[in-house]
């Protein structure tokens, strides 16, 4: 965490001043988690270490407060709308009075539409929470009524946006199914099983179709976070070590900012692929483009290989790729348009196997350590993963700083079970050395080629002639 010892002035932006202005209390001090505050955004250890420990945060927090700015002028109708939804006996007579109500009814589309539900930090934030709720401007309502009201909304839609707001001429471009509270909503109840206490018992689903598929919509204005961010949520990002407490975890999927965002997505790809035994990873897009850096940024970092935008191989499956764009376009619309890869998420099964069951083989290619350029001492120990905490060693050994895992923790100080592990003397403000060089290499199998194709067959499902034909 910060230290708030230090004297001295930070910038803050309005929405966050209005938050925390919404949120003191005239007579008794508040407690109060802000990321932006309690972090060192610009410090990549101690935002690696504090990243790792999210969860407890949210855990263990008494109350999650989801701040969706000052409000409107419409704010309050949009929450009495939301608690009239609730009204189990008086929602069909809401939806069946199409007039009076249309306009209620987009003021609900518009909240949905607010940026808050489109960040993917917050799918953490809220399926941890053992209790929320939802603020905007003065008006407040617990997450589960928002949730519920918004389920029920959904339930009744594909009749209200017939009856109500395209006649209305409300929001004819939107489809609310696509919006990031809906797809929210529908993933917070799907991702965990909690206990009544809502503490969560077992997670679903594994980190590749949390990434690729079920939270693809969701930004991150850091692309390593597209993967970061939602490791507390799957089922095998994390393992419990038997017969103790401590929580292991993969480093090729630990989160680390010094990494190279191609060493970020390739030790993914390399983990999804040796998980599943498929190499469908490569065929879903989930990846988001490197951003590129601020004049600022450029200037702080001078001529290093991170003020160039990095080359991106051809084997990482852009989200820009794809038939649907970028994630803002995933939001404003696609429904159906999930990939023909499918995975577990859908009835328990892929939707094909390519492969008749065979073990996908693959070879990231990876640089071999040049001393002369890269004078790092290494020292190597027999390990697979690494426990959570802090690194110590015992006095006089001085093993420098862990790279690319999580750090190891014991009281003794002493070295265990380290197998696998690199270690470097290096500064903690240089970058981690490229890992990986950018070739992959696979093996496979023909499934038949293609001897001959159609003209392209164009927009509003216009089939030409020769398609027909060539179709028997």
């Amino acid at each position: 965490m910060t230290d708030l010892n230090r004297s001295g002035t930070f910038f803050i932006r309005n929405n966050l001043k209005a938050a925390l202005l919404r949120f003191r209390d005239p007579h008794d001090d508040v407690n109060v988690w802000v990321d932006a505050l309690c972090i060192d955004q610009e410090n990549k250890t101690e935002k690696k270490a504090q990243v790792s420990r999210m969860h407890e945060v949210y855990t263990q927090a008494e109350n999650v407060c989801i701040w969706l700015g000052e409000g409107k002028e419409s704010t309050p109708e949009t929450f009495s709308f939301l608690r009239e939804i609730l009204d189990l006996n008086g929602l069909d007579g809401l939806v069946a009075n199409p007039i009076p109500t249309a306009r209620k009814w987009a003021l609900v589309v518009d909240l949905m539409s607010n940026r808050w539900f489109s960040r993917r930090w917050v799918i953490q934030e809220l399926a941890l929470s053992r209790k929320a709720c939802v603020l905007w401007g003065d008006e407040e309502l617990e997450w589960s009524n928002f949730a519920d009201a918004i389920a029920l909304f959904m339930t009744k839609y594909e009749e209200i946006k017939r009856t109500s707001l395209d006649p209305a001429g409300y929001h004819a471009a939107v489809d609310a199914r696509a919006l990031g509270a809906n797809v929210i909503v529908h993933a917070t109840t799907n991702l965990f099983r909690k206990s009544q206490e809502g503490r969560v018992q077992q997670r679903l689903l594994p980190l590749e179709i949390l990434v690729s598929s079920l939270l693809l919509a969701f930004e991150a204005s850091e692309p390593r976070d597209t993967i970061f961010a939602v490791l507390t949520l799957a089922n095998d990002s994390r393992f419990a070590e038997e017969n103790t407490n401590a929580i292991m975890e993969d480093p090729r999927i630990s989160p680390d900012y010094d990494k190279t965002l191609l060493d970020v997505y390739a030790d993914f790809m390399n983990y999804c692929i040796e998980r599943s035994h498929s190499l469908d990873i490569l065929c879903r897009y989930w990846a988001p483009l490197p951003k590129p850096l601020t004049p600022e940024q450029a200037l702080k970092q001078g001529n290093s290989r991170r003020d160039r935008e990095e080359e991106m191989p051809t084997w990482i499956p852009f989200i820009s790729r794809s038939a649907f764009g970028e994630p803002h376009a995933v939001l404003g619309g696609r429904v159906n348009g999930d990939s023909f890869v499918g995975g577990p998420e859908r009835k328990g099964q892929q939707t094909y196997n390519a492969c008749n069951g065979l073990r996908a083989w693959t070879k990231f290619g990876t640089y071999e350590p040049d001393p002369a350029t890269n004078p790092v001492r290494r020292q190597t120990f027999p390990v697979n993963f690494m426990k959570q905490g802090s690194f110590s060693s015992n006095k006089g050994t001085d093993l420098g700083k862990i790279q690319e895992n999580e750090n190891h923790s014991r009281s003794d100080g002493a070295v265990k079970d380290l197998g696998n592990l690199t270690l470097r003397r290096q500064s903690s403000s240089l970058p981690s050395p490229e890992r990986y060089d950018g070739t992959l290499s696979v093996r496979g199998f023909c499934l038949d080629w293609v001897q001959e194709v159609s003209g392209r067959v164009t927009g509003k499902g216009i089939i030409p002639v020769e398609a027909l034909t060539m179709g028997g």
